[in-house]
């Protein structure tokens, strides 16, 4: 784009001048000087400004009306080695998180043994947490990618089965030798894996739904953190619920289910036992099998949704919502 040239006399604003502002507005508003954006948008050179050429896509529009082509969440989770390293990395966070949640500022040479042992159960607490979040992003960048199924299916597999791995060895270094520690740490990372591959398979069918990847991941988070943390801050209404449904939610929290495994009973901590009344109710939690089993089916189903979609709309999600 070239700016006409300036005239030292003063003189009304010519047609050539007018075309140049109404070329500008409209670059800007279909940013276009965004270098990522050429690359996405080949098509678009050879056709007249302001319209689409006949072989291009559609942009799809997001709720935020941002330009999803190339997103930050998809450019850094979706390569198999990133996503592989920050699998092996995130039990690092839960594991400081309960370390330094019992320390007082300032105070750090106080690290005792017997203490970070006391603290493992949170550190899977926090994991769970971490999960929640992570998980559904996971799937969503994976799926973003329009790769086939079974390479969706594997990177997911393997970045569950990395993280897990790397948590469990964590937890058996802190626990020691101390009796009981391989039960305790098989039956708390079965959860959490089932977890986490339910998790991610969901956020995989949503990144597949949808053509943005930033409403999968915003819809994928909601839902998890509504199942993860709803069953703890309904309030009254979880009183009313019968028994069965009153399981139901407590199997469907995947906070729930890991912290039952690692021996924690959440809803009578200090901080929900003042917030959610199922710390005055009988509560019969799932056992670990239970859960994994759940989740596990959970997942497959997940998985064979988004083969179903892949089969009767073809690898391109141009037809999604």
């Amino acid at each position: 784009m070239v700016c006409p040239v300036r005239s030292s006399e003063p003189r009304a604003p010519s047609a050539s001048v007018v075309h140049v502002l109404r070329t500008t507005v409209h670059e800007v508003r279909n940013v276009r000087f965004s270098p990522a954006h050429r690359r996405t948008r080949p098509a678009a050179a050879s056709a007249p400004r302001g319209r689409r050429s006949i072989g291009e896509p559609s942009k799809p529009t997001s709720f935020w009306h941002f330009d999803c082509d190339r997103t930050l969440l998809v450019t850094l989770m979706s390569r198999p080695k990133a996503l592989y390293v920050a699998s092996a990395a995130l039990p690092l966070v839960p594991g400081l998180a309960s370390i330094a949640a019992v320390i007082e500022p300032g105070h750090w040479s106080g690290i005792t043994l017997p203490m970070v042992r006391t603290v493992t159960p949170d550190a899977l607490l926090y994991s769970a947490a971490c999960l929640v979040v992570g998980a559904p992003l996971a799937g969503v960048a994976v799926a973003s990618r329009r790769s086939p199924v079974f390479e969706i299916v594997a990177q997911l597999v393997t970045a569950t089965a990395i993280f897990c791995a790397a948590s469990a060895a964590l937890t058996a270094l802190r626990l020691g030798g101390e009796e009981g520690t391989l039960a305790f740490v098989a039956t708390s990372h079965a959860v959490l894996a089932s977890a986490a591959l339910a998790l991610a398979s969901l956020g995989a069918l949503l990144g597949t739904l949808l053509r943005d990847p930033l409403d999968a991941a915003a819809i994928g988070v909601g839902t998890a953190l509504t199942a993860a943390y709803g069953v703890l801050v309904a309030g009254a209404p979880v009183g009313d619920l019968s028994a069965a449904w009153l399981e139901t939610a407590l199997l469907a929290s995947p906070l729930m289910t890991v912290a039952t495994a690692a021996h924690v009973d959440l809803v009578r901590s200090d901080i929900w036992y003042q917030i959610s009344p199922l710390a005055h109710l009988r509560l019969d939690y799932p056992a670990w099998t239970t859960a994994c089993g759940s989740y596990l089916l959970a997942g497959c189903a997940g998985f064979f949704a988004i083969m179903w979609c892949r089969t009767n709309r073809g690898p391109d999600r141009g037809h999604g919502l």
